[in-house]
């Protein structure tokens, strides 16, 4: 369980990773980079922005020291490249190149790992050296490494200086040849005066790298080279580039690898008479630069550059700082005027609003009136009708002299002729008024003819409810 786990942390670390050097890829395509190469005598120098070039020369060196480059470097800026910061791509028959295996760790361990390991695989002379990863999984990396004589960038570095630029990067052939060959299987082949450096790559995440000699073709160590290249290789096309030193003595290493079956892709219509016939070869791999891994310059000035663009970077945001400060005074200050303009306008509205409450107190004061007029109707039980109804049934020999409501009882008070009549009466209110009818007393006094009477209408329960 755990080395699932592991395996699908080093995939999701994988992915995010190719996710971000997308983004550096579309940063960089947008920068201006300016890129020299020495072969043999002379120096490639060009200018690249967007995957194009936009400007390139060639210069002939006396002899190739110090002192050369940088009088070339001077006559280059004069001729328009005057990027302060230049890439350089190392083409030294000295470079020495590892692929070796490391357990699971971060890849800043790794990079500490391979700082103190530089002895153990190249030996004490002083060097600077980078790697690329070749592979990784939970189970750890696969990482090819570069290494070039410290000797060898101390010129480099002290010549551009004196000429007013820094060599914030130092690319090697190799690590820009596996850019090149991307996920196709490719066989590269560096070529110096005496040896060489077999490179293959199978398209996926396995490269494995020889030492060749120019003047032992015959060799069983060749011999076995070749073999083994052709065994794991179907396609016997190699790439081939000459080291700096290299450069006279490539015919030979081209016949070498014919002899043994293989095509040079990369130069089959080379022209050895003609003036330039590297220049084509040159601008391939340099077309990969902004895209290598590598960096053996001095260690001091590999983040020198990304210094200077963070600087720039800090810069940028203090001037937006200033502007986002500059936008919200004035955002501020026009709510500041709005909110002003909107308080005057309250003070004058004041008095129309004052009458909006007083009218609106007075419509709540006639809703509650009607509400409590409505409720009224329904519990004192429609006394308009009532009223009509016992208008119908009162007779002429019914005189009435009082009428009370209490709650939703009514009591009468009357005279009758007799008391039969009063029944009657009551009887006929039951009828009309739907309820019942309660004769509290009938009073006949000798002196008087009429009945006196008093009765209470009480109504029913649900008449109560409908009425």
């Amino acid at each position: 369980m755990e080395s699932v786990l592991e395996e699908w942390k080093v995939r999701s670390k994988n992915l995010l990773k190719n996710v971000i050097n997308r983004g550096k890829s579309v940063l960089q395509k947008r920068r201006v980079y300016e890129i020299a190469i020495l072969l043999g005598d002379t120096l490639f120098m060009c200018t690249m922005q967007e995957g194009r070039f936009v400007k390139q020369k060639e210069y002939r060196l006396e002899t190739v020291d110090e002192t050369s480059l940088e009088e070339v470097f001077c006559r280059a800026k004069k001729d328009g490249f005057t990027n302060n910061y230049l890439w350089w791509i190392a083409t030294t028959s000295s470079e020495k190149i590892k692929i070796r295996k490391y357990p699971y760790m971060t890849e800043e361990e790794l990079s500490e790992t391979l700082y103190w390991e530089e002895d153990r695989l190249f030996g004490n002379t002083p060097i600077e050296s980078s790697y690329r990863i070749l592979s990784q999984n939970a189970e750890g990396y696969e990482v090819i490494v570069s290494a070039i004589p410290k000797d060898y960038v101390d010129m480099i570095v002290n010549a551009a200086k004196k000429a007013g630029k820094i060599i914030s990067k130092i690319g090697t052939v190799v690590d820009l040849f596996l850019i090149e060959a991307a996920q196709a299987p490719k066989i590269l082949l560096l070529g110096g005066n005496k040896e060489g450096r077999l490179v293959s790559w199978d398209g996926q995440s396995k490269a494995a790298t020889y030492s060749l000699s120019l003047f032992d073709q015959e060799s069983e160590n060749v011999n076995f080279i070749m073999n083994k290249i052709k065994m794991n290789y179907i396609n016997k096309e190699i790439y081939f580039f000459p080291y700096a030193e290299g450069i006279q003595v490539a015919k030979k290493w081209i016949e070498l690898l014919k002899l043994h079956g293989f095509t040079v892709f990369n130069i089959k219509e080379i022209s050895w008479a003609a003036k330039n016939y590297w220049k084509k070869l040159v601008m391939e791999i340099v077309r990969c630069m902004p895209y290598g891994e590598m960096n053996l310059t001095h260690r001091g000035l590999r983040n020198n550059e990304q210094l200077v663009l963070l600087e720039l970077f800090l810069k940028g945001i203090c001037f937006l700082s200033v502007i986002f400060v500059f936008l919200s005074g004035v955002y501020f200050s026009y709510q500041e005027i709005r909110w002003i303009g909107v308080k005057n306008k309250t003070v004058q509205l004041q008095p129309l609003y004052e009458e909006y409450l007083l009218w609106k107190a007075r419509n709540k004061k006639m809703q509650e009136l009607a509400e409590e007029l409505t409720l009224q109707e329904k519990e004192n039980g429609h006394w308009q009708k009532k009223l009509i109804f016992l208008s119908d049934v009162v007779k002429q020999n019914i005189v009435l002299s009082s009428l009370v409501v209490e709650d939703a009882s009514i009591k009468l008070e009357g005279s009758a002729t007799s008391d039969e009549e009063i029944k009657q009466f009551a009887q006929n209110l039951e009828d009309v008024w739907k309820g019942h009818i309660r004769i509290e007393s009938i009073v006949h006094k000798e002196q008087n003819p009429l009945f006196m009477f008093r009765m209470v209408y009480i109504p029913n329960e649900d008449n109560h409810r409908g009425m």
